[in-house]
């Protein structure tokens, strides 16, 4: 096996570029030694790129055959790699300055498995669909709590993998959309609210021809709808509403400091790009994004008298940072249309509100000193600056109590439960459900209590 250096194939490249179109078409190289895929260092335009690394995948070549390897190779950039039938530059696998990983890393088959592949519905060295989906259920498969939420979890690589056919000849929008392991990351840690959510969406009985709206709250990218317009029936839910504050605003011209919506509109909005699909119509439930500022209490009127008049309402609020989590909950507090609530709370307040001597009051009655949750600290250059893990648990969870705490019971039935979902040393495992009374019972059954402290009454269900 050998590695063709950079300069190697700048110096090869004028001597092959004329007879480039011709060569590409040529049977692969006649070569004995190919066993495996190799790493190249990254090929723009068939030029050496000395920074970032790129990793691009083909197979190992001999010396004796330099120039055909090269032309080869140049082909192979421009083929598809996991993209089902359609192409993705071997180039945009991997973000520069990322530790994410291309997909085709993890993909260690022979010579004989490419062989195989040869003539399939994908493209010779990629993934089928059913591959894919197989390869996304394996790396599930390991995860600590998938046998508590094995349903869900059997199910998420069958809507990743709608995803991935929806952008088949956009491989940018693709890109920049899958990345494994945030992907999966996002799922695992929602899995308890994906849950919730389709057993109460598949067993409601909803008067009428009521049906659903689904709020996500801070919502980043939209993962969280995306995966459950894939799984839930479209024919009990009307629409998910996106809000965060990074969207753009609908009818004008997205900057490069918003979310791109492209993934979620395409064409059917403004974007980058308007020669590719209409991606808003292909959703089963549709998604709607919306530009709101949770800390703004302007917005949040504005944002009421739109979307929580239309009824019942859904709030899902996942990985809310600071006192956002505070806003979600007065949300469900203060609007009787939300019949189910659930929240998991992010990183903790600022030391600004402490400074303040601020007091937070949710709900009728309950208050608590900012000072017993608000820490410093923040991450600078992916490396923590602040107080121990240890430390910020015990605020995090006396954080969490709180907010439980400040759910108005009165009119609904609330549970705090804890889900190691971050098993490797984290501690945002707390979650928050409430539904207003009368509750489903078929939900509440798969439901438990995790005591925050000796007042265990205080985190049972609300009767």
């Amino acid at each position: 096996m050998q590695l063709l250096k950079p300069a190697l194939l700048a110096t090869l490249f004028a001597a092959v570029s004329a007879t480039y179109d011709n060569e590409m078409n040529k049977n692969d190289i006649d070569n004995q030694n190919i066993n495996n895929r190799e790493e190249y260092r990254g090929l723009r335009g068939g030029l050496p790129q000395q920074e970032p690394e790129l990793t691009i995948y083909q197979p190992l070549v001999t010396s004796s055959s330099v120039a055909e390897a090269y032309i080869s190779t140049n082909a192979r950039i421009k083929e598809t790699l996991f993209m089902g039938d359609n192409e993705i530059p071997g180039e945009v696998l991997q973000e520069p300055g990322t530790q994410e990983q291309p997909l085709q890393k993890e993909d260690s088959r022979n010579s004989s498995d490419v062989k195989r592949d040869h003539g399939q519905s994908s493209t010779q060295y990629g993934w089928t669909d059913e591959e894919f989906e197989q390869h996304l259920h394996g790396e599930l498969k390991k995860d600590p709590i998938y046998n508590e939420y094995k349903a869900v979890f059997d199910l998420a690589p069958k809507c990743i993998s709608k995803w991935r056919q929806r952008y088949r000849g956009n491989p940018s929008i693709w890109k920049r959309i899958f990345q494994k392991d945030r992907v999966l990351k996002e799922f695992i840690e929602a899995a308890p609210i994906i849950e919730a959510v389709q057993k109460l969406v598949e067993n409601s009985d909803l008067e009428g021809n009521q049906k659903y709206t689904i709020i996500d709250l801070a919502c980043g990218r939209g993962y969280l709808s995306m995966i459950l317009s894939e799984m839930l029936p479209p024919e009990k839910v009307k629409k998910f509403v996106l809000v965060d504050k990074q969207w753009p605003m609908h009818g004008n011209e997205p900057k490069p400091s918003h979310i791109s919506w492209t993934h979620i509109y395409g064409s059917f909005k403004k974007c980058e790009d308007q020669t590719i699909p209409n991606y808003y119509e292909t959703w089963p439930i549709p998604l709607n994004t919306s530009k709101q500022d949770l800390k703004s209490a302007s917005g949040l009127r504005k944002m009421e008298q739109v979307y929580f008049q239309d009824g019942p309402i859904i709030l899902v609020a996942v990985h809310l940072c600071g006192i956002l989590s505070i806003k979600a909950v007065e949300l469900f507090n203060n609007n009787p249309s939300v019949r189910f609530f659930v929240l998991k709370p992010c990183c903790l307040p600022g030391m600004v509100h402490a400074k303040r001597d601020e007091i937070f009051k949710l709900g009728p009655t309950h208050c608590f000193d900012a000072k017993l949750v608000c820490m410093a600290g923040r991450w600078k250059k992916n490396v923590w600056r602040g107080p121990p893990r240890t430390q910020l648990k015990s605020y995090f969870e006396r954080w969490a109590e709180n907010l439980y705490l400040g759910i108005d019971g009165g009119d609904a039935r609330k549970i705090q439960k804890h889900v190691e979902v971050q098993s490797k040393g984290g501690y945002q495992n707390e979650f928050l459900f409430a539904e207003r009374l009368p509750g489903s019972e078929f939900l509440w059954g798969g439901l438990f209590c995790r005591p925050v402290d000796a007042n265990a009454q205080a985190k049972t269900p609300a009767q």
